[in-house]
């Protein structure tokens, strides 16, 4: 079988991509659960961690993949493990625990465009633009690598310095066909990034029609949770503002024991006249309906 070309096995890798996606073992349907119930916990993208870990395994989402330093579903090299800069979610963590993996992807993300891209002391990592896929690119080359590449994306893969070389080779998808490899080799530097950009952004779109009542449950449960910090809050506001506006407690009424209506008590020898008698106007007493209307 002659050598296949870089759009027949592109052709070949999408299409494994997408029944991967579509039809996925039960031992895939675990792992992914696992990452959308950590994605969830932590609110981060679900379909984007999810094409990460895709891409990073080749689609088995092993939780014991390794690849020489590398490892996890997310291949976390050792240059995250054992540098201070990005503690504390990576130093010494389980690159095969997925929640502490996540968490180390997202902290290396945030260490790399914080700290140089968007840094006005390295003017060399500012990009003209920016793309999703490139969020994922940089967990692959780190942002310096990536700008290195972006740099050269009009010449050649062999014009790179030879660290970027070697790297761009790496990540060079291959797959197999009647038991022969067949790897991808990319003369020119925007084929590389085309690729992945292609890939990631079919990946994310399979991954989020795939699973998106998953991603709505999550949604719904954040905004719940949202909901019920808000009323927590209002309440312990509430509580606050009755504190300091308390009012001042009522006195004791010393005559609190007593009759709130003086009971008149006639003095003796004096003729009480009860109802239903009324006076009339030579002072004698009679009944009221005697008293005929005028």
């Amino acid at each position: 079988m002659s050598k296949l070309t870089n759009e027949e096995i592109e052709k070949i890798i999408i299409d494994r991509d997408n029944n991967e996606v579509n039809n996925p073992s039960d031992e895939i349907k675990k792992v992914i659960d696992e990452i959308i119930n950590v994605c969830c916990k932590i609110d981060t993208d679900i379909p984007f961690m999810i094409s990460v870990g895709h891409i990073e395994t080749g689609g088995t989402f092993n939780k014991k993949s390794q690849s020489g330093t590398k490892k996890g579903i997310f291949q976390i090299g050792n240059e995250y493990l054992n540098d201070e800069r990005y503690e504390p979610d990576c130093k010494g963590i389980d690159p095969f625990d997925i929640e502490q993996s996540i968490k180390c992807v997202l902290k290396s993300i945030d260490v790399h465009y914080e700290r140089w891209y968007k840094n006005p002391k390295f003017p060399d990592y500012n990009f003209d633009v920016w793309e999703e896929y490139f969020v994922y690119m940089i967990h692959q080359q780190g942002l310096k690598g990536l700008k290195e590449i972006y740099k050269g994306r009009n010449g050649k893969v062999s014009e790179l310095n030879s660290d970027r070389q070697n790297n761009t080779k790496t990540n060079s998808p291959s797959r197999k066909v009647n038991g022969i490899t067949h790897q991808m080799e990319f003369i020119n530097v925007i084929d590389f990034l085309i690729h992945y950009k292609k890939k990631f952004n079919n990946l994310k779109i399979k991954y989020n029609d795939k699973y998106k009542s998953e991603i709505k449950d999550c949604d719904d449960k954040k905004q719940e949770q949202k909901e019920l910090e808000e009323n927590i809050k209002e309440y312990e506001q509430q509580q606050k503002d009755l504190k300091n506006n308390k009012p001042e407690p009522e006195q004791p009424d010393s005559r609190k024991d007593k009759p709130k209506v003086k009971t008149l008590i006639p003095p003796q020898n004096f003729n009480v006249i009860e109802p239903p008698y009324e006076t009339d106007s030579n002072g004698s007493h009679r009944n009221p309906s005697d008293i005929k209307k005028s």
